[in-house]
Formats: C-alpha cells, sequence, structure tokens
C-alpha cells in the first residue's frame, strides 16, 4: 500500500491546490455576477424580450421559477449562472 508521506513538498502541492480552488470558485461567482448583471442590464435598457430568453436559455429561469421562493439557492439567477460557468 503506497502512503503519501506529509513532507515539506506534499503540504506546498496540498496548500497550493486548495488556493487555485479557491481562486476558481471566486473567479465563477464573479462571472454569475457579471452574468446577472448584464441580463438586469438589458432589462433595464428596455430589451425584456432578449434579457428573458437569454435567462431562459441559459439558466431555464422562466415565469414558474420566478414564481418560486428566492430563498430558496436554486431559485436564484447568480446561483444559477454560476452553476453553468462552474460546469463550463
Amino acid at each position: 500500500m503506497n502512503l503519501i508521506a506529509l513532507d515539506f513538498w506534499t503540504i506546498v502541492w496540498a496548500f497550493l491546490g486548495l488556493a487555485v480552488i479557491g481562486m476558481l470558485y471566486r473567479l465563477v461567482w464573479m462571472l454569475a455576477r457579471m452574468s446577472d448583471n448584464l441580463i438586469g442590464f438589458l432589462a433595464h435598457i428596455g430589451l425584456k424580450g432578449p434579457a428573458k430568453f437569454l435567462l431562459t436559455i441559459l439558466v431555464d429561469y422562466d415565469q414558474g421559477t420566478f414564481a418560486k421562493s428566492r430563498f430558496t439557492l436554486w431559485n436564484q439567477v447568480p446561483f444559477r449562472f454560476a452553476l453553468l460557468w462552474g460546469l463550463v
């Protein structure tokens, strides 16, 4: 059986791996907020049709989902965009 030795370089690589995962997590949420803001901007300037279309196509957000509670994380648009960007 091969055991991982806890030497200096193993610990350094583990911390680097955690740092990369943390940076990717922050990047995904940043892209999700930017996507949500873009949809909001489109709706704000009067392009409600394209904004609804993009929400429906990209994150499956329609009137049925909009009618549900936004306290549930799954029903929030930024969370759905984070899933979209996380899967890319």
